[in-house]
């Protein structure tokens, strides 16, 4: 897959800038999410307060892992389900 972003712009901070939205709109196709790493890493200092995402990407990380932890317990129900499943049977066993 090829990603372009696209402006007229002559100037290397321009160049600089389209090749850092190409990287970051491929990351994010690819992967799903996109990070900013070094504002994670080193929140900027000023004198406004700036908001920290950290906690807010832990719990989201958290609510995700639940969830697949939600869809594999389904898969075992299922499976547990099936495991007495006999093709040459015309009934299948009763489940307790």
């Amino acid at each position: 897959m090829i990603i372009a972003v696209g402006y007229r712009v002559r100037f290397s901070r321009g160049t600089q800038f389209r090749q850092w939205a190409t990287r970051t709109l491929g990351e994010y196709l690819q992967k799903g999410f996109a990070l900013d790493d070094e504002r994670l890493k080193n929140p900027p200092i000023g004198t406004l307060p700036v908001p920290d995402h950290f906690d807010e990407l832990l719990e989201r990380i958290r609510d995700i892992r639940a969830s697949e932890k939600r869809a594999y317990f389904r898969v075992r129900e299922i499976f547990a389900l099936a495991a007495d499943y006999q093709p040459g049977f015309k009934e299948g066993a009763e489940v307790d």
